[in-house]
């Protein structure tokens, strides 16, 4: 699994997601997505439905890898703000989520880690 120089960046993101989600966890998560119309067989693997999902709808495929986290969290910051009165939290939009993600790009980029940030937002009970 060592990649050439001249594979399309698109190419290995779709690899990598598709292995990532080639799970029976990661299926489960996909064939559960509300409104994906799958061509279901019964004897697709859980790489063919991580698969048809790329081909339908890469966004879902890319919000659902990232949602794997938020139960097994690879690392945990806290940040606290100076204000004595906490502000009302409210729920970043598209363009808030942009803006971070090419903020990031660019310290990931200066930092020769590459571009391609991606920012999801999960609502949830005990936080976002």
């Amino acid at each position: 699994m060592e990649p050439g120089a001249g594979l399309p960046k698109d190419l290995l993101d779709a690899l990598f997601l598709v292995d990532e989600m080639a799970t029976p966890h990661g299926m489960d998560a996909l064939l559960n997505a509300p409104g994906l119309a799958l061509e279901e067989g019964d004897d697709d693997s859980p790489a063919d439905i991580a698969v048809q999902t790329w081909l339908l709808d890469r966004q879902l495929l890319e919000s659902k890898h990232a949602e794997q986290f938020l139960v097994r969290p690879r690392s945990f910051e806290c940040y606290q703000t100076a204000r004595a009165k906490v502000p009302s939290f409210t729920l970043p939009d598209a363009v808030v989520c942009g803006n971070l993600e090419r903020d990031l790009d660019d310290w990931f980029e200066r930092k020769r880690r590459g571009r391609g940030t991606r920012v999801f937002v999960y609502p949830r009970e005990d936080g976002v």
